[in-house]
């Protein structure tokens, strides 16, 4: 029990310090810009998100990606997500719409797609495009609705027609190839979850049956 909880700590520890550098890539990238894009951090909360196919990864990497947009707003002077309601509320979310519509995906595609790596990697395509999507479209919502000196409706799609193709792209390239590397590197089935480890034969029992085929 000790050791379950040691590793759960241990995961929210580095997809909270991943989120953190990423975010703070973005917020380099985009000093200059009025809305900060997220491409490192999308790509990176869609891998978290999917990888092991719990929803609570992918509540984590939504919420921490939240955490990373406060602290790192404050760093690069992004006054507009000094407030929470506008860097961790939408992201907390991010996270829960990426699985949902991933599940969503495997079981539509299921019914009619039998090659189950094929309909994994389509399902996480379409996993890390609504990652993105949601980003945009819950922080733009929230940027409106809560901050200071709020968008009009068409800056509003402007900035939302701006950073969904850069964003959308990257992380419908990305997350299919980075999770499904992630799985292997981590010995997971191509489902996310665990492999079933091959039993081996006690040393002494190997050696009698070794010794018994010698003698035959």
């Amino acid at each position: 029990m000790k050791n379950k909880i040691s590793g759960i700590v241990a995961l929210y520890g580095v997809m909270l310090a991943v989120l953190f550098v990423s975010m703070s890539i973005d917020r380099a990238l985009s000093v200059a810009l009025p809305i900060s894009f997220a491409i490192a951090s999308v790509a990176a909360t869609a891998t978290f998100a999917l990888t092991r196919r719990r929803v609570l990864d992918a509540f984590g990497a939504g919420f921490f990606f939240g955490v990373a947009s406060l602290i790192t707003a404050f760093m690069f002077g992004k006054e507009a997500f000094y407030n929470p309601l506008v860097a961790v509320l939408p992201r907390a979310f991010v996270g829960l719409a990426a699985i949902l519509f991933y599940f969503a995906a495997d079981y539509l595609f299921g019914l009619f797609i039998k090659n189950e790596r094929i309909r994994e990697f389509v399902s996480l395509l379409i996993g890390g495009g609504v990652t993105a999507l949601a980003n945009t479209v819950f922080t733009l919502t929230c940027l409106w609705v809560f901050a200071q000196g709020s968008p009009t409706f068409t800056a509003f799609a402007v900035n939302f027609l701006t950073n969904i193709l850069p964003e959308m792209g990257i992380a419908m390239g990305l997350t299919p190839f980075v999770v499904l590397g992630v799985r292997h590197g981590l010995r997971l089935n191509i489902d996310g979850t665990a492999k079933a480890r091959k039993e081996e034969s006690p040393p002494n029992e190997a050696a009698a049956t070794q010794k018994a085929e010698a003698d035959a």
